[in-house]
């Protein structure tokens, strides 16, 4: 189970960040160590969505990291800018991933780079319903290419 608490920890239209990142990654921590020492939870996967450097709750915390992008116009892209400024926020050592995305990431760039994202979620309604942001083409692209990963 990929856990996502305190998602978007710096944004301050949530009330977790409204105080600041480093306030929702306490809150983070304290979840975490509620959950796995008194609950013994070890099923889940802890996800940090978040590219704050001072606020990263650190790697004994976390298994996932990840951030949401919203691009201002379609470019063909691996994220590859946003990878490295994830890594370099947070940890090279944990398991990357895009948490949210208008525009999804063009299959054949990221099978040039090998940008090791595990994975990416669109994010609803306009961006994934209609040609507006990912059209049908792009969509047919990503989903038949041998290099995604996909359940049929």
């Amino acid at each position: 189970i990929l856990w996502t608490p305190s998602h978007d920890a710096e944004g301050k239209w949530f009330w977790w960040g409204s105080i600041g990142a480093e306030t929702a990654c306490e809150l983070y921590k304290l979840m975490y160590r509620h959950y796995t020492l008194d609950h013994k939870l070890d099923n889940l996967l802890w996800v940090w969505n978040c590219p704050a450097a001072e606020a990263y709750p650190g790697d004994e915390f976390v298994d996932v990291v990840s951030m949401d992008v919203y691009l201002s116009e379609y470019s063909p892209t691996d994220y590859a800018e946003e990878y490295k400024r994830l890594i370099a926020s947070t940890s090279p050592r944990k398991v990357c991933a895009l948490a949210e995305l208008g525009y999804m990431p063009d299959i054949s760039t990221l099978e040039k780079s090998h940008i090791p994202w595990a994975y990416y979620m669109t994010w609803s309604k306009e961006f994934c319903i209609g040609d507006k942001y990912n059209p049908a083409e792009r969509l047919r692209e990503m989903y038949f290419s041998g290099y995604a990963v996909t359940c049929e």
